[in-house]
């Protein structure tokens, strides 16, 4: 990650905090089944946030996604699905 983006994430992250996601309501480096991929596989995404402890896809309400190829931000759907 290059600097910009590193400060980006932290703003972004620090944001989330201020709304009111921490602990476990915030994670880093999430993984999650990729539901709707053709074959089963853990996906990873940078921050997500959940309205409630435990975290699943049930409650999940933010993922944040760095910049990668436009089909690896729409296998981050199945994250919400």
């Amino acid at each position: 990650m290059n600097a910009l983006a590193n400060g980006n994430y932290s703003q972004v992250k620090e944001g989330l905090r201020l709304l009111g996601y921490k602990g476990n309501l915030l994670q880093e480096n999430y993984g999650f089944a990729d539901i709707l991929g053709p074959a089963y596989s853990v996906c990873t995404i940078p921050l997500a946030t959940f309205a409630q402890d435990p975290p699943s896809y049930q409650n999940a309400c933010f993922g944040v996604v760095m910049s990668c190829p436009r089909q690896k931000i729409m296998n981050g759907f199945s994250f919400c699905a």
